[in-house]
């Protein structure tokens, strides 16, 4: 009897006895996302993030590395395969060396597998539950992140404002350069407020946010002196009114001003005015 769903044993022909995965997910501490550095750089996933020990051994030579970034609702994002050559000597770094099986390489960046993972360790031998990887999606293209949502769901943390911009991802280049607007910049530690505004004749909002990417205070005197770390760390980015370039700069610097008194961000934020 055919099974009605397909599980990664059924595509991928390995000896799951030898086999373990790597379940990577977002770690608070450091806001620190996987799939976002996959996304600009695999391997600092695909082998940094895979091979990083701190005086353990959780692979051996000969065992196969599987690498798994977590998506939204139980979804996971297969991204590479390894079977381990080398245990370096490094305690505290990449202590492994790996070979990608290659024959499974059309399937990297594209494979959405279905995934409930309890609290267990983040590292784990796949005879535990291989059965239970649900393959749901094989995409047509890698997959290179979230799609622009529409102005008035932006509400991004710097390091996905960074992703963005570092892969000048079109569908955002193209929304965020085509408009003015006034936006919010949140520091989540403490709850203060920045409100902005992208008013120029020639300057989108994309023109306006690359600075806060570059330098994370875009010429604002209350925020140049925060430290760098602390923006990166607590900051986010959200879109509060848009407009075409038809509308004229007072007009943006009127709802800027609207918007500050509205939130009180002179007196209980970082705008002086």
């Amino acid at each position: 009897m055919q099974k009605e769903k397909l599980y990664l044993e059924d595509i991928f022909d390995i000896d799951w006895n030898q086999a373990k995965i790597k379940f990577n997910q977002t770690e608070p501490k450091e806001n620190k996302n996987p799939l976002e550095l996959w996304c600009m750089n695999p391997e600092t996933v695909n082998t940094e993030w895979l091979f990083w020990e701190n005086d353990k051994n959780r692979f051996k030579e000969g065992e196969i590395a599987i690498c798994l970034i977590k998506l939204p609702h139980d979804l996971w994002l297969f991204t590479t395969i390894k079977k381990i050559t080398k245990v370096l000597p490094t305690k505290n770094g990449v202590h492994y060396e790996g070979e990608e099986l290659q024959e499974y390489a059309p399937y990297f960046g594209r494979l959405i597998i279905r995934f409930h993972k309890s609290t267990m360790p983040v590292i784990q031998k796949a005879t535990n539950f291989f059965q239970q990887l649900e393959v749901l999606e094989l995409r047509s293209e890698k997959y290179t992140g979230d799609k622009f949502p529409g102005y008035d769901k932006v509400h991004l943390s710097w390091f996905q404002l960074e992703h963005i911009f570092k892969c000048k991802k079109p569908d955002w280049l193209n929304a965020l350069s085509q408009q003015k607007g006034i936006y919010l910049i949140t520091d989540t530690s403490n709850g203060k407020l920045y409100v902005g505004s992208a008013s120029g004749e020639n300057e989108g909002l994309w023109q306006r946010w690359e600075q806060y990417v570059k330098n994370g205070h875009g010429g604002n005197q209350e925020l140049k002196a925060l430290d760098f770390d602390h923006i990166k760390r607590f900051f986010t980015y959200t879109i509060l009114e848009n407009y075409n370039f038809n509308v004229s700069r007072e007009i943006i610097i009127e709802r800027e001003q609207w918007w500050k008194t509205v939130l009180d961000s002179v007196k209980h934020g970082y705008n002086k005015k």
